[in-house]
């Protein structure tokens, strides 16, 4: 029996190595991998990025992509 049994585990991911120790940790936690949803999250653009700054990225294509 696992310690999260039938219970939801939301886990943020963003590629980073940090997202993969999440989902490794989330694995063990529960029995049914279904239980896991995977969530990508990605971070609004700042002003100072060049994609920004040179107009070629925006929100609407982060998004799109």
């Amino acid at each position: 029996m696992s310690l999260l049994s039938g219970k939801t585990v939301v886990v943020p991911w963003d590629f980073s190595d940090y997202s993969l120790a999440a989902l490794r940790r989330a694995m063990e936690l529960v029995a049914d991998p279904s239980c896991i949803h995977v969530v990508h999250v990605l971070q609004i653009p700042v002003a100072v990025e060049p994609g920004v700054m040179w107009a070629t990225v925006t929100e609407e294509s982060m998004q799109q992509h």
